[in-house]
């Protein structure tokens, strides 16, 4: 392969891992969760090699040191935020929440919803929590803490398990 494919390739790498840490960061940090299982693992699974393979192509494909360091910082970032919360705990967190009822429905955003919901950890058995959720998109919602529901609320109870339980 010649230099400049490969260099290509590298870019395509950084590119790549760019996507997948902005949306590790929005998912962790809760402001935009994802709600499709194999784009998360992908995010969240694919971010330890393609952060390694972002710091070799730095170092590969630059000749200034600066430029290395400058091209590398974020993927080493990236590194030592997943070695800190823990390697086992991310593949953990790689799992995304599963709607298993609906209680209430917005009367004026269908989008708007009050779930319960749960989250397989594997043999840790599940996380679970009730909140406020407004979806993006079938992919992508946000939540927050459940509220004081008005008038603009209307009690639904559906049940949906997505974990597909009992």
């Amino acid at each position: 392969m010649s230099i400049d494919k490969r260099k290509k390739f590298g870019f395509f790498i950084f590119a790549i891992f760019l996507f997948c840490y902005f949306f590790y960061l929005l998912d962790k940090n809760e402001i935009l969760e994802i709600k499709q299982q194999g784009f998360k693992s992908f995010v969240c699974l694919g971010l330890i090699p393609l952060s390694f393979f972002s710091i070799l192509f730095s170092f590969f494909s630059f000749k200034k040191m600066s430029t290395r360091f400058i091209v590398s910082l974020l993927p080493t970032i990236a590194i030592i935020q997943i070695l800190s919360f823990g390697i086992v705990r991310t593949v953990f967190v790689s799992s995304a929440w599963k709607t298993q009822h609906i209680y209430y429905q917005n009367k004026f955003d269908s989008s708007k919803k009050v779930e319960y919901q749960m989250m397989d950890i594997g043999a840790f058995g599940y996380r679970r929590r009730t909140v406020e959720v407004n979806y993006i998109t079938d992919w992508f919602f946000i939540s927050k803490e459940v509220g004081i529901y008005n008038s603009d609320w209307k009690k639904v109870t559906i049940e949906v398990n997505e974990l597909k339980l009992k």
